[in-house]
């Protein structure tokens, strides 16, 4: 039986001024993903019952899960035009399995075993010890594309042939150019990652040219494959990644790198009025330039950790930004995250590589 809007609007009083009740109405009508809490459900599952509501709401639902290439939840959104499919449509998120986005991490480290995960958990205290840049914020960088993720995992790693006990590794100096043996493990490490039968023949042939070896160092590193190769040599590529479910309510909290203050989430905005100098924050100035300016961490001195540690008491748990690959694109594409100190065991390892 549909709800009489004298109901409606006994629940919307009743729920009155702790409810936020400017604060929901503005969650339910963007487009963002938002976090939500049980009594943003009931506002919304109330007010879905009134006709012609629970259409707007099905459909801001479905225009949410498209940005984000969710089928499954735009198919679920859907069942939110129907007045008895809101409370299904907007549980959904709340669903652990739904809400996760598969993420990736490279290094050139193996993460221990702990109690809580045989494949390691990320630890902070562990953070520029990797590729080490930290250009985007101070905290844990995780990849939504693997391929991103795979550079980084290659910036530190050291790979080696192994050779009657010994690990050799290719010198990481304006030397190896001139070094046989560090070309020969990078034409062999090379060979292995495109997945041929034989990296020692590719690697040799590769080298040796169409007509011939470009110089004598080359020359040399055929000598030394070949030599390996009757010796057994082992081929070592060093770096690890990981594969890790980065929760949705994380991201939705995140500040983002490239929009400007007046398009973050609402839970960013809200956050950042928590500022002692909020009254002088300029909506047009992009999460970056927050970051870069003295609004964080007043000072001569940029500090990245001390603007982690501030936004992280905000309530923000990280930051994201769109990958090289996806800058030019009009937003869409692929991103980064930055996971604050404090928040990276929210990020559960999955898979190790």
């Amino acid at each position: 039986m549909p709800m009489r809007r004298e109901q409606v609007a006994a629940a919307l009083k009743y729920l009155g001024d702790k409810a936020d009740l400017r604060g929901r109405f503005e969650r339910a009508t963007s487009l963002d993903p938002q976090e939500q809490d049980l009594a943003d459900i009931a506002v919304e599952t109330a007010a879905g019952f009134v006709p012609g509501v629970g259409q707007a709401l099905a459909a801001r639902d479905v225009e949410r899960a498209r940005r984000a290439n969710d089928p499954t939840g735009m198919a679920m959104a859907s069942m939110g035009a129907v007045p008895g499919g809101r409370l299904a449509g907007l549980l959904k998120r709340y669903d652990p399995v739904m809400q996760q986005l598969d993420v990736y991490h490279g290094t050139p480290h193996r993460f221990p075993a702990t109690e809580a995960n045989p494949l390691g958990e990320f630890d902070a205290s562990k953070i520029g010890t990797g590729e080490g840049a930290q250009a985007y914020g101070h905290g844990i960088y995780l990849a939504e594309a693997p391929g991103t993720a795979e550079i980084y995992k290659r910036a530190l790693a050291e790979d080696v042939v192994a050779v009657d006990g010994n690990r050799i590794a290719a010198k990481r100096s304006v030397d190896a150019r001139r070094d046989p043996e560090s070309i020969a493990v990078n034409a062999l490490i090379s060979a292995q990652s495109g997945q041929v039968d034989d990296p020692f023949a590719t690697a040799m042939q590769r080298l040796g040219g169409k007509y011939g070896p470009r110089n004598e160092y080359d020359a040399k590193a055929i000598e030394v494959i070949r030599n390996w190769r009757n010796k057994g040599a082992k081929i070592e590529e060093g770096g690890v990644m990981y594969k890790a479910d980065l929760p949705d309510e994380m991201i939705d909290r995140m500040l983002d790198w490239d929009k400007p203050l007046s398009e973050q989430p609402v839970s960013v905005q809200k956050a950042l009025m928590k500022l002692p100098n909020a009254q002088k924050l300029d909506e047009t100035m992009t999460g970056a330039q927050l970051l870069e300016s003295k609004m964080l961490v007043p000072g001569e001195m940029r500090d990245p950790a001390e603007a982690s540690r501030r936004l992280q008491q905000l309530g923000i748990p990280g930051i994201k930004y769109l990958d090289a690959g996806s800058r030019g694109q009009g937003g869409s594409g692929t991103r980064n995250f930055v996971v604050f100190p404090g928040e990276e065991k929210k990020v559960r390892i999955l898979e190790r590589k």
